[in-house]
């Protein structure tokens, strides 16, 4: 699901799908079990990185161009102090949904 975070008064597509968690587990060197206990004593770097995999994929589905490094998007956080929690909480509300969903629906 395609949703928005505003980050200093932008808004920003984000997406927490399967590419999103591929790029994620890829670049913070975690595994496909890893991801079960994913918001369970999250590091600051893997939380960054993780943001950074769903602001990719969000704009990647938005068909709007991002070139923003894992360093740029920890600059973006460090400029506006709502913005990592507000991710953080998104994420896990991504989460619950898909655990609530129903197989085939």
């Amino acid at each position: 699901m395609l949703e928005e975070i505003t980050i200093n008064g932008k808004k920003h597509p984000v997406r927490f799908g399967f590419a999103a968690l591929s790029d994620f587990t890829r670049a913070a060197g975690l595994s496909l079990n890893d991801l079960n206990n994913l918001g369970e004593n999250m590091d600051i770097g893997a939380a960054i990185t993780l943001s950074w995999a769903s602001l990719k994929h969000g704009y990647r589905r938005a068909n709007i161009d991002f070139d923003l490094s894992v360093d740029d998007v920890a600059d973006l956080f460090d400029e506006d102090a709502d913005a990592f929690p507000k991710m953080m909480q998104a994420f896990g509300e991504s989460q619950a949904q898909n655990k609530n969903k129903k197989p085939g629906k």
